[in-house]
């Protein structure tokens, strides 16, 4: 971490957690007003257990998200009882992607 710079540290924070917050933002009050629905968010194992050498920033990114899911599922359990809105978390490991790498 001590050796990330910033910006990168930055980057990942606004994809990965601020894009995450902006989503639930726009779409609870809407599944509020429905009366119910499911938001999935695709998350990481790095969130919830030890990264890897060298990815502890995006680690940080995603253990981030996982606590404001908690929060916002905390959140809409006070709110109604049992709660109509769901947000299942699906936490992925490392895999291979066919996606052509952006950098190549």
């Amino acid at each position: 971490m001590e050796e990330t710079p910033e910006e990168d540290v930055r980057s990942l924070m606004d994809v990965n957690f601020f894009g995450s917050l902006n989503v639930l933002r726009g779409i609870l009050p809407i599944l509020r007003r429905r009366q119910g629905g499911h938001i999935v968010q695709i998350s990481s194992l790095a969130g919830i257990a030890p990264p890897a050498a060298g990815l502890g920033a995006y680690a940080a990114s995603k253990f981030a998200v996982e606590g404001m899911l908690v929060a916002v599922v905390t959140s809409e359990e006070a709110v109604s009882a049992p709660s109509a809105v769901r947000v299942p978390v699906r936490e992925r490991g490392d895999q291979g992607s066919s996606c052509p790498d952006s950098a190549g």
